[in-house]
């Protein structure tokens, strides 16, 4: 019984994080490149990080994935508008959230 509880507890970490990284990135493409992006964009943008924030702190695992996935969606036409624009693609990285690959775990033994 125990061993659910410790994994629902690490999985509710785990998409907390996911979502603080979300509303960072969010916030860091908006901030970047306001002149590259549509105004009604830029303000979905703004309520899915809302929407997030308000649901990130509790303790509901299904509202806080589909939230991160909803801004991660809307944060991937950011970096469509930007490229669209003449823009920079992200930097190194700095991939949307979502696309993250693990990092390279070599066994030292």
């Amino acid at each position: 019984a125990n061993a659910d509880t410790d994994k629902k507890k690490v999985e509710l970490v785990e998409a907390r994080n996911m979502a603080d990284q979300a509303v960072y990135a969010a916030r860091k493409a908006l901030g970047d490149n306001k002149d590259k992006i549509p105004m009604e964009l830029a303000t979905a943008i703004n309520e899915k990080v809302s929407a997030l924030d308000s649901v990130k702190g509790g303790d509901d695992l299904a509202k806080i994935k589909t939230a991160t996935e909803e801004l991660s969606k809307e944060l991937s036409k950011v970096y469509e508008a930007v490229q669209k624009a003449g823009g920079q693609t992200p930097p190194p990285g700095e991939t949307p959230p979502g696309t993250q690959s693990a990092p390279n775990d070599t066994d030292k033994k």
